[in-house]
């Protein structure tokens, strides 16, 4: 069934990724057979950003030449043409001073990064997760557990960066309400630097 929030979709092996104007979701699949056809279990997890920005740009960059045409159920009769691919979308000002990112990775298939320039407030981000059991590892990562596995959130290469210069520091998730997460980094930054959180699923 046609799902006009969705925006982009990314399809990965066992895991489609679609992104929404007001945040993201994974929808997490485990095919078995059942004599013919084959059948799927899927789990649909949501990430909304809590209190963003709803007059934030979205930039597509990246355009692939080749497209997709779709005549599926669903779609209008003359099909949905011309559908391009792009390596990433990113929402500017989604919180006051920052962006997000997604982008696709060869090592996981897909990315997402916040981008927090310089005067803005690292707490502002608001991530609530609707849809698995979390955990929260004592290395600050997440555990998303679902009938058809367990996804970890990691936050594997994180840095702030000053006049192009990169420093890594390290950053974990921080849980601030029931089933909302935030930021913390372990170590203090400049205020004048740029800092880039890049949680991988």
């Amino acid at each position: 069934k046609p799902n006009p929030a969705v925006l982009y979709l990314l399809n990965t092996p066992g895991m489609n990724v679609q992104i929404r104007s007001n945040g993201f979701s994974y929808d997490v699949y485990s095919p078995h057979t059942v004599d013919m056809p084959v059948m799927r279990t899927i789990h649909r997890i949501d990430f909304d950003l809590a209190g963003c920005n709803p007059g934030r740009e979205i930039v597509a960059a990246g355009k692939t030449s080749g497209y997709l045409n779709y005549y599926t159920k669903g779609t209008p009769e003359e099909g949905v043409n011309f559908v391009h691919s792009y390596q990433s979308v990113t929402f500017r000002n989604i919180y006051r001073g920052i962006d997000l990112e997604f982008l696709t990775d060869t090592a996981s298939g897909f990315k997402y990064n916040f981008i927090v320039h310089p005067g803005s407030d690292l707490s502002a981000i608001r991530i609530k997760i609707k849809g698995p059991a979390i955990e929260l590892s004592d290395k600050g990562n997440l555990l998303l557990i679902t009938p058809v596995g367990t996804i970890e959130e990691r936050i594997p290469e994180s840095y702030y960066s000053v006049d192009g210069q990169r420093s890594v520091i390290h950053a974990v998730f921080t849980r601030t309400g029931p089933n909302v997460f935030g930021f913390k980094t372990c170590g203090l930054f400049p205020g004048a630097s740029t800092l880039v959180i890049d949680p991988v699923p």
